[in-house]
């Protein structure tokens, strides 16, 4: 039974292609993995008749979950690149086809598992990163359940800070590279490469030999004060104070540019910053790598929603989602 299900996790080799870096790999595999099940079941409806309406309703329930990200899949890929994929899926299916009406029904049980989203990485981060509906609104991704969860324990630079948040299952994250940056998260979007999110955590000085209390932190998100957080090269679009998980917490807009490859990129960083035990954990949110401050602006307000859901679900010690409550000042 289990050889029927091979190409769930259809490593495709990419004949005549030596240079294909990891993210088109993935497209590829992933591309197999559409065509193959959609042949699979065209296969089961004409060997076994009686399967047609159980056919039909899995291959509907899988269409109007993930359908339109494999037809994006479908104008993405060349044309030359699928004629030489299809002797390799050919193969597949050749040695894969289900040999009598259990093994079938198996197959379909396992399509109708695959609509409710149980597949198979990176195949499900792929499918889901070019679903239109959640590259429109990329909070959507978020709202139906598709998360995964980072906790940091005793990492190196949280700093003694134990702490979780989620984000959308189909980003990437990576090991921060500076010596505060504990993780960094970036959307797998194929415009979207630019979104990333970044938990940082720093040491706030002592204050007379003892860590601030939560009443003397609150002083530093207040409108004076707060406009210290903006660094030197950065331009305050707006801040404001916050609670997160009934800790003093604050928050920044600003706007950067910086020049790569002779090329000015411009970006747009919503910064939420949260005292906790004498630290302060930074959730940086970053819209960049854009030609002009007003299409950074915009970039942000689309993904705004989202990281609005990704620091609400950061928890701090206990485990418990915790609440936002926002005051915003110009």
């Amino acid at each position: 039974m289990k050889g029927i299900f091979i190409f769930i996790l259809f490593a495709l080799t990419v004949h005549g292609q030596k240079r294909v870096d990891q993210t088109n790999t993935d497209l590829l595999r992933t591309h197999g993995y559409c065509i193959a099940q959609d042949r699979q079941l065209d296969h089961i409806a004409e060997t076994f008749p009686a399967l047609r309406a159980e056919v039909f309703a899995s291959r509907s329930a899988f269409a109007k979950a993930f359908g339109p990200s494999c037809d994006v899949l479908d104008v993405l890929i060349p044309l030359e690149t699928k004629q030489e994929l299809k002797p390799q899926i050919d193969s597949v299916l050749s040695k894969t086809r289900p040999g009598d009406i259990e093994a079938a029904r198996a197959f379909l049980k396992l399509v109708g598992g695959r609509a409710g989203g149980d597949i198979h990485s990176p195949v499900k981060e792929i499918l889901l990163a070019l679903s239109p509906e959640y590259s429109k609104q990329p909070e959507e991704e978020f709202k139906s359940g598709f998360t995964r969860k980072y906790v940091a324990r005793k990492h190196p630079k949280s700093k003694g800070v134990d702490f979780s948040i989620r984000i959308p299952f189909s980003w990437k994250f990576r090991e921060g590279k500076r010596s505060n940056i504990v993780q960094v998260f970036n959307s797998r979007g194929l415009d979207d490469n630019a979104i990333s999110v970044a938990v940082s955590v720093s040491r706030v000085p002592l204050f007379q030999g003892r860590k601030l209390t939560d009443e003397e932190a609150a002083y530093l998100f207040v409108k004076d004060k707060i406009r210290d957080f903006v660094q030197k090269d950065e331009q305050l679009v707006e801040s404001g104070s916050l609670q997160i998980q009934n800790q003093p917490a604050g928050f920044i807009v600003t706007d950067s540019n910086a020049l790569r490859s002779g090329i000015l990129f411009y970006s747009r960083t919503l910064t939420y910053m949260i005292y906790f035990d004498g630290k302060i954990i930074y959730v940086n949110c970053i819209a960049g790598g854009l030609r002009d401050y007003e299409a950074a602006a915009r970039k942000m307000d689309k993904f705004k929603p989202l990281f609005s859901l990704m620091v609400s679900s950061l928890a701090v010690g206990a485990e418990h989602r915790p609440a936002i409550q926002t005051k915003t000042e110009q």
